[in-house]
């Protein structure tokens, strides 16, 4: 009887949660310039349960330093050339050449998109944003939508 009180009140209390945890996308389209690596801005939260969510960047909350499952996928409106590329990345802070994971899409026609997940360690004060890059030529545009251009993570139970 003391075990099961114990974890019903550990899960109550959220001692035993995936938190924090966040997703948002974008409600409107973004246009990304050729090689650039652009940070992409995500408007509209679908959940943020820690506020830990601002337009493009995670910041892991005090004391919630630990493993995280994030993803990230995107879409794009263009129409590739038969070289043509885009990919899409997280970052770690500010720096890196092509974050930490990175998902490319090659010459796959109008509606282009690529997705990418996968576990980090975390530590309190940690930034991550998810970013894109493509070498059509011009300008291009992400489309926008719940299930097009989505950012998204939570804590792993330790």
């Amino acid at each position: 009887m003391a075990i099961t009180k114990i974890i019903a009140d550990s899960i109550t209390s959220g001692a035993v949660a995936n938190t924090p945890a966040f997703a948002a996308y974008q409600s409107s389209g973004q246009n990304i310039d050729s090689d650039t690596t652009t940070i992409v801005t995500l408007d509209t939260e679908i959940f943020d349960t820690d506020n830990a969510f601002a337009s493009n960047t995670f910041t892991v909350p005090s004391g919630k330093g630990g493993k995280y499952y994030i993803s990230a996928s995107v879409r794009a409106d263009a129409s590739w050339g038969a070289t043509s590329y885009f990919n899409v990345s997280v970052f770690l802070g500010s720096t890196g050449d092509n974050g930490l994971f990175v998902a490319n899409q090659i010459n796959a026609g109008i509606g282009n998109s690529a997705a990418v997940s996968g576990v980090m360690a975390l530590s309190a004060g940690d930034e991550i944003t998810m970013r894109i890059r493509h070498n059509e030529g011009g300008t291009e545009g992400l489309q926008a939508g719940r299930y097009c251009t989505v950012f998204s993570g939570y804590k792993l139970i330790e």
